[in-house]
């Protein structure tokens, strides 16, 4: 399966909300933002949820580790 499905499975996004993150996201690397800056987006657009997949991304990409490892460990 998917990483980002999988990840975005267990912390309670529908798959619709799946789609938008992943939609969101390359937009706004597409516009120049740095994935830091995606990520602080997607965080504070999806704070209602009260879910701390991003900032668990975010910390994860802080250590060295490559995004999609810290897909993988979200």
């Amino acid at each position: 399966m998917d990483v980002w499905l999988r990840m975005y499975r267990n912390k309670s996004f529908s798959l619709l909300e799946q789609c938008e993150i992943i939609e969101r996201c390359g937009e706004l690397l597409l516009r120049g933002f740095s994935i830091q800056q995606v990520i602080e987006t997607l965080d504070l657009y999806y704070s209602k949820k009260n879910n701390d997949t991003f900032t668990t991304i975010l910390q994860i990409l802080f250590e060295g580790k490559s995004f999609y490892e810290s897909l993988k460990k979200a």
